[in-house]
């Protein structure tokens, strides 16, 4: 997905003290930067049969979010940008962050 889209998986996420989201996870092809923001959350089908291995993923839900990535943390130090393929944490503020769970996708680009 070397197309501009930035690309967050989500796998667990907790609220701050003030309201705001923290989401732990891992990042597409494209960095994500400070400051960058997300306009989509998506959750893809899972896949039931081997055979569908080979298949392109097939979005089964999106929703419109606007999150501000307002901090980025991985090895226990705050970063100014999350490389592709790195797990860590992003703090989150915006609308929709009340449709983010595990298993979802937060999307900035091109349609998820």
């Amino acid at each position: 997905m070397t197309d501009g889209r930035i690309e967050f998986i989500v796998k667990g996420w907790e609220t701050g003290e003030s309201g705001s989201l923290k989401v732990i996870g891992r990042v597409g092809d494209v960095p994500i930067h400070l400051n960058d923001t997300f306009d989509t959350l998506c959750r893809i089908k899972r896949r039931r049969f081997p055979e569908e291995s080979g298949d392109e993923p097939v979005v089964e839900c999106t929703r419109p979010v606007s999150l501000r990535v307002t901090c980025i943390q991985a090895y226990d130090r705050p970063l100014n940008v999350l490389s592709q393929g790195m797990t860590g944490s992003l703090a989150l503020e915006g609308s929709g962050s009340e449709f983010v769970a595990p298993g979802w996708i937060l999307c900035r680009g091109p349609s998820c």
